[in-house]
């Protein structure tokens, strides 16, 4: 979310008398996006989606916007977990359904690096962007998405 956003959001939650405080955090799967990607992928367990995810991010020619990033980073995890390297963040019954897909074609894990590449990028990437306003939160945000890439390989 840009500032613009933060601060209505804070506004109308203020005016209408309740305080909002979504999820936000460096590590893969510490934001309101990338839980509502496992929330879909819990309601509808299918490798279409994340692969899906995958590959809309990877292939982007334009702008990704915060919450596509948190998909992508979050599809990514699923790969990762698929490979038996899962995110101790990862919950069930997410974590036991990535564990039952047996191991991933190296083109989808391929796929998961190459759309990490696309989040990380400053120039194109919104989640990278809000992230980079605070160098030290960039610096753990990008060693949390490093090592998400390693548990990949």
């Amino acid at each position: 979310m840009n500032r613009v956003r933060i601060l209505v959001v804070v506004l109308l939650s203020l005016f209408a008398g309740a305080a909002y405080a979504g999820a936000w955090g460096v590590s893969s799967l510490s934001n309101d996006d990338a839980l509502d990607f496992l929330q879909l992928l819990e309601d509808e367990p299918s490798q279409g989606l994340v692969y899906g995810t995958l590959q809309s991010i990877a292939s982007t020619k334009g702008y990704v916007e915060a919450p596509d990033g948190a998909y992508g980073i979050a599809a990514a995890e699923m790969v990762a977990a698929m490979l038996g390297n899962p995110s101790p963040e990862l919950f069930e019954p997410i974590s036991g359904w990535a564990s039952r897909q047996g191991r991933p074609p190296r083109k989808y894990v391929e796929l998961a690096l190459d759309a990490l590449t696309v989040v990380e990028n400053t120039d194109v990437s919104e989640l990278a962007q809000l992230f980079a306003e605070d160098a030290e939160l960039f610096a753990e945000w990008r060693a949390s998405v490093n090592e998400l890439r390693s548990r990949l390989q």
